[in-house]
């Protein structure tokens, strides 16, 4: 499977402002975040059998690396976390490391709502763009980021 690399400019962002729905990720949200992310990504193009465990480890490993916690976000419905987005720093620079949404919030815009506030918090530090990969054929990450500015790199 193959992915691309794509690009964020910041520089029209509009500044955040104060949300209900959305709210910045803990360490304490470690266990819920591996559940979310097995469950958004089971069935997907990016679905390659991993169980908990693996989701477990991979979180993990997001945050022992080099997590942008105050520039990552989650929507939170009934308690329950519905989308999130993790940051972290890349090659000196900020990259959107994942994003996902539970099946049952998939196609309610939660998944926008949360990449937009990163962008704007991203944007309201001082920083000029983010990066990320999609997996190509991940048609509804596509048109996500394209609808928020993402354009493809070639590399």
């Amino acid at each position: 499977m193959s992915r691309s690399r794509y690009v964020i400019d910041l520089s029209g962002v509009p500044p955040s402002r104060q949300r209900d729905d959305v709210r910045a990720i803990s360490l304490d949200d470690a266990e819920a975040l591996a559940h979310l992310m097995l469950e958004a990504y089971r069935g997907t193009i990016d679905y390659e059998g991993e169980d908990i465990d693996d989701a477990r480890a991979e979180i993990s490993s997001f945050f022992d690396g080099d997590p942008m916690l105050e520039h990552s976000w989650a929507a939170v419905v009934d308690r329950a976390l519905a989308s999130a987005v993790l940051v972290s720093m890349f090659e000196d620079a900020p990259f959107i490391s994942y994003v996902m949404t539970h099946p049952e919030f998939k196609n309610q815009g939660w998944g926008g709502r949360v990449v937009a506030a990163t962008l704007a918090a991203l944007a309201d530090a001082g920083h000029h763009e983010v990066a990320l990969y999609i997996t190509d054929g991940n048609l509804p990450s596509e048109a996500l980021f394209r609808s928020l500015g993402a354009l493809r790199v070639m590399e």
